[in-house]
């Protein structure tokens, strides 16, 4: 698989160091599956691509492998890491875990003003199907479970999260184009009518189950993208 073409170019931000747009540049491109699992990236391309020196790339480029984003392979080069779903479900599961606690506090102390940012969220989400934009449509699901957060005075313990959380948004990603995105709106209004009212019970209902209906599609989407996942060897029982 040959060195990236295809690198989406954000713009960087005010007082951003050159090692962190890096890091940000990239991280976007691998979780947005511009830069596909398996493929080859280049410090030099990356480089002249974002119009940077090489050392602030390097530097990305090691805080990437620590995540687990990228593999590097002295002597043979650099390439973006397969998609490893023991990953996937720790992360699914911290999100699982602790955003059932958030909705468990927001559906005691929500205020009206919480309901009326968490509706006009699910209004851009209905305006990114109507165009057909899976890629913001992601991103704006993203934002309405940061403000869950937000509201519970928590958003640092989401942005702690979003490290884990890149492996579980690569899968997002391949999914979300391929089920039916009204489902996604149809759980966010869900839960935001039990969050209105109240209904704890409601709202820890709906939001098991969407934060558990990607297990059920990883096996379809294995069998559509088999090159994007890590393979993974079968153990052997010694005999004794």
């Amino acid at each position: 698989m040959e060195a990236e073409t295809n690198l989406i170019v954000l713009e960087r931000e005010r007082y951003e160091s050159t090692r962190d747009y890096a890091i940000r540049c990239l991280s976007y491109n691998i979780v947005n599956l511009h830069l596909k699992p398996g493929q080859l990236v280049s410090e030099s391309i990356i480089s002249e691509q974002l119009e940077l020196s090489r050392t602030p790339v390097r530097e990305a480029f090691f805080d990437l492998s620590k995540s687990g984003l990228l593999k590097i392979m002295p002597q043979r080069g650099t390439r973006v890491s397969h998609i490893d779903l023991d990953l996937v479900e720790e992360a699914r599961f911290a999100r699982w875990a602790i955003e059932r606690s958030i909705v468990q506090q927001l559906s005691q102390s929500r205020t009206d003003y919480d309901v009326v940012e968490l509706r006009n969220n699910i209004e851009q989400q209905k305006v990114c199907i109507e165009n057909n934009n899976a890629a913001q449509l992601l991103l704006i699901d993203n934002t309405f479970h940061k403000l869950l957060f937000r509201f519970c005075q928590k958003e640092s313990v989401y942005n702690f999260l979003k490290r884990l959380l890149v492996h579980f948004d690569r899968v997002r990603n391949l999914n979300i184009e391929r089920m039916d995105m009204n489902r996604l709106i149809s759980d966010h209004t869900e839960l935001t009518d039990a969050i209105e009212a109240k209904d704890e019970a409601k709202s820890l209902e709906v939001i098991d189950r969407h934060l558990t209906r990607v297990i059920d599609d990883i096996h379809y989407l294995k069998l559509q993208y088999p090159d994007y996942f890590v393979i993974k060897k079968k153990r052997t029982i010694a005999s004794f």
